[in-house]
């Protein structure tokens, strides 16, 4: 959670008007210290911020802002994580990450199951590495809707579909997410023999 390196910044923006440049970092906004671009677009949504950025050289300045609200700074990212991936620790039998041919570039086999990606570019995830310091973040930043692979919410078969045995209940995760308010968006990969028919069923009507 170093901040976020700089990729462009727009004509006529603030950003612009500060002098920032592709390839600074800007590492905090106010006390918060950014681990991605969720937290820098929370983070602005303010009248007057004070932005912490370092320079290529090293160098690091402290921009005070006054703005409306709503007015973006003018600053896209190389990336939007800013620290480290959250990747799948679940062994699902129908993965297509494992049943990738070899050779292709790396990123094609990164088990990504980042529920901040999941926000911003609504793919889903199962919601089996979370802490309950991402529990508070979810809905402190309101991060919704929230897309989740359910397969099913019986604890066997889902235990069968994810390839492991300890997994907290999805139900009580998607109770959870509705008593916050969060919109929750789920999806079911039905396998035959596995969690089809009656499960199937189940599963919909749950």
């Amino acid at each position: 959670g170093e901040g976020g390196v700089v990729a462009e910044v727009a004509a006529g923006s603030i950003a612009e008007a500060l002098g920032i440049k592709p390839g600074d970092v800007v590492v905090a906004v106010g006390d918060q210290r950014l681990r991605d671009v969720i937290d820098y677009r929370f983070a602005i949504a303010e009248e007057r911020i004070e932005l912490l950025v370092r320079a290529a050289n090293g160098e690091e300045t402290i921009f005070e802002i006054e703005k409306n609200p709503d007015e973006d700074l003018g600053i896209e990212f190389t990336e939007p994580l800013f620290d480290r991936l959250r990747t799948c620790n679940n062994k699902c039998p129908f993965c297509f990450l494992t049943q990738m041919p070899k050779g292709f570039r790396k990123t094609l086999y990164l088990k990504d199951d980042d529920y901040r990606l999941s926000f911003l570019y609504s793919n889903f995830v199962t919601f089996t590495n979370l802490s309950e310091a991402d529990w508070e973040r979810i809905e402190q930043q309101r991060l919704s809707p929230m897309p989740i692979s359910v397969h099913a919410p019986d604890p066997f078969w889902r235990a069968v579909m994810l390839g492991k045995k300890e997994l907290p209940d999805v139900r009580e995760q998607i109770r959870r997410l509705g008593a916050m308010g969060i919109e929750v968006h789920t999806q079911i990969v039905a396998c035959p023999g596995a969690n089809d028919g009656e499960v199937l069923r189940q599963s919909i009507e749950d």
